[in-house]
């Protein structure tokens, strides 16, 4: 294999695959639902492509090549196209999985090591801020060379192939393969060098019929019970002008939140998870005056071994209700919250079409639009922080409240939520962002919801306290509404 070995030249290798599989299915249910999103978002839907560089042992390129070739084979959602199912009269967007073809890897040269780790960010940049389009392989690789030695790989990956769980799966498996490990391998066991065990085609018949169709249905029906009497929506407020750019996203990176939410959970018996959406919608619920809060919780659908160590896109949104009603103290809702996210997560499995037609169903026995646009979601890998700085005091706790830091990492002309709360990997901190429609939302708002979570958790920490003292310990203030209306709860 050669490669034009010219600094700043981009090339192409053309890779043949052959892998088990062959199939044109609808889409999955979690497919199903990413690719709304991703629809919706029209030329800016790029926004959802995952993106990763990964260090390279200083391969030759035909080495790298192989691993890529081997990872493609392995798993199914690497060599699917997906569309709309237009052309054939299908009814519906589908998945059409290879089992063999041909894929490109761009190839890139630099002419220093360090020279290379800036040249595959710049690619990375440039590869992941195009959209996927039909009739295209769902990722796209580049390898960033040095002479003749790969030095890094890049990988996008188009949502709609895999979730997060699923993208973690490929870059471990890829790591190891690039690294002369098979791609499975698994400390004290033999490792398996045969196809992964689960694939996309095999998720599409579970959910069609069997187990996979009833528990769908049980999904629906609870649905249907929780529609019947939560808000219609969350922000029944009048708009506000919004900014030029509509939606903002705001970061807050917390070590006292990440100290105060494990001290919570450590007492209550609960996840930090819990925790963190415990806060969420305690804070939500100041904002819009409502005693109920309503979020829908991104549900990863990876129940089993099969689901575990399968590479497709499985999320859906759950629906997350948590009533304060009656509940006096911040333990006391960690405690509801931990239940209901167990029923939510439960419910989290159905046919996305079958509930936008049960939305609107209920919507009109209801006599108004049902608007779920608020959003909680944990990415993080692991319930717990690895490097969160201690403190022994309240005192202390509250001291560390100076270290935290809060930045803003875009801001977009559209979006679909209103209010979309994400914890992300971070070893020292708690690191959550809201994305926030400012019309609803302002930019300062948003800012003071975060501190307002922060707040919440530092003043739990120690002790368990009132839902009033939780609320009290920030100066968040509700969106502001027109005199003489208040929140439908």
């Amino acid at each position: 294999m050669t490669t034009d070995t010219t600094e700043g030249a981009t090339t192409a290798l053309v890779v043949p695959f052959a892998g088990p599989g062959l199939g044109r299915v609808p889409l999955n249910w979690g497919q199903r639902t990413i690719w709304e999103g991703i629809r919706w978002l029209g030329e800016d839907r790029h926004y959802y492509n995952i993106r990763r560089t990964l260090p390279v042992p200083s391969l030759a390129p035909a080495a790298a090549v192989a691993a890529l070739r081997t990872l493609v084979e392995r798993h199914q959602a690497l060599r699917t196209y997906f569309t709309d199912g237009s052309s054939d009269g299908t009814g519906g967007p589908v998945q059409d999985v290879r089992a063999e073809g041909k894929f490109t890897v761009a190839v890139r040269h630099a002419p220093t090591a360090e020279a290379a780790a800036e040249t595959a960010a710049a690619l990375l940049a440039e590869q992941g801020g195009r959209p996927f389009e039909a009739g295209q392989w769902p990722v796209r690789f580049c390898l960033v060379m040095v002479a003749d030695r790969v030095e890094f790989l890049n990988m996008v990956l188009d949502h709609q192939t895999a979730d997060g769980s699923g993208a973690a799966l490929v870059v471990e498996q890829l790591t190891a393969l690039l690294n002369g490990r098979p791609a499975d391998e698994t400390p004290g066991q033999a490792p398996d060098p045969a196809p992964a065990r689960w694939q996309p085609l095999d998720q599409a018949e579970y959910e069609t019929a069997g187990e996979g169709a009833r528990r769908g249905k049980l999904s629906l029906e609870y649905w249907r019970r929780q529609l019947a009497v939560v808000p219609l929506t969350m922000f029944d407020m009048p708009p506000r002008e919004p900014e030029e750019q509509r939606f903002w996203k705001v970061r807050l990176t917390s070590p006292a939140a990440a100290v105060a939410a494990t001290r919570i959970a450590e007492r209550t018996g609960r996840t930090t998870s819990a925790v963190l959406l415990t806060a969420t919608s305690l804070v939500l619920s100041r904002l819009t005056g409502h005693t109920t809060g309503v979020l829908q919780l991104i549900v990863a659908n990876r129940f089993d071994d099969n689901r575990r160590a399968l590479v497709s896109e499985l999320c859906q949104d759950g629906l997350f209700v948590l009533d304060r009603t009656g509940v006096a103290t911040f333990d006391g809702l960690v405690e509801a919250a931990y239940r209901s996210a167990l029923v939510t997560y439960r419910y989290g499995f159905y046919d996305r079409v079958e509930r936008d037609a049960l939305i609107a169903r209920v919507a009109a026995e209801r006599g108004g639009a049902i608007r779920l646009s608020s959003y909680f979601n944990d990415a993080r890998l692991s319930d717990d922080w690895s490097a969160i700085p201690k403190a022994a005091t309240a005192d202390e706790l509250r001291a560390l409240t100076a270290e935290s830091e809060t930045d803003v990492l875009g801001k977009w002309e559209r979006q679909e939520p209103t209010f979309f709360l994400a914890a992300n990997e971070c070893a020292y901190a708690c690191r959550i962002s809201l994305l926030s429609d400012t019309a609803f939302i302002s930019v300062a708002e948003t800012g003071a919801a975060l501190r307002a979570i922060e707040a919440a958790l530092v003043a739990a920490a120690f002790e368990d306290v009132s839902l009033t003292a939780a609320l009290a310990a920030s100066d968040l203030a509700p969106i502001p509404r027109p005199t003489g209306t208040e929140a439908a709860s």
